[in-house]
């Protein structure tokens, strides 16, 4: 019975302990339609050029996860669980003070930071030509 206990309890350890400071959805957040996001976002969002990932041979692949459009100094890393190769969480570390964010999996790419906040997109494929932007929606948080 005692090495029931400990075993659970050194699971509940394990599983329960994060490597981030901070879940983003613990900061103040609203959401945004595409016509009320800051230009600079809008911009970006009609022509994300600057921001193009392509393979070696010159073949594009699609656009960055993290876009800092204010020169933030951010870092990006994808966090893997311990089984197999699936994804955790994201976490976003500011590298200037070191506090970590932790975004939970399942947000559409691209995450957007633009004056110490965090955009995420409430709407997969926003890249695509024809999608109407009225149906587009951003979560913002101020980090």
């Amino acid at each position: 019975m005692k090495e029931i206990l400990f075993v659970t309890c050194c699971i509940f350890c394990f599983f329960g302990c994060g490597d981030y400071d901070y879940n983003v959805t613990e900061f103040p957040s609203n959401k945004l339609r595409f016509d009320d996001l800051p230009i600079e976002i809008k911009d970006f969002l009609k022509d994300p050029s600057d921001y193009k990932k392509f393979t070696p041979n010159g073949n594009y692949i699609g656009v960055e996860s993290m876009i800092c459009l204010n020169g933030e100094e951010y870092e990006f890393q994808t966090i893997n669980s311990i089984v197999g190769s699936w994804v955790s969480y994201y976490k976003l570390i500011n590298t200037k003070n070191n506090k970590s964010y932790r975004i939970n999996y399942g947000n559409p790419f691209p995450y957007i930071m633009l004056d110490n906040e965090l955009y995420l997109s409430n709407t997969y494929s926003v890249f695509i030509g024809d999608l109407d932007t009225s149906k587009i929606e951003f979560t913002r948080y101020s980090l």
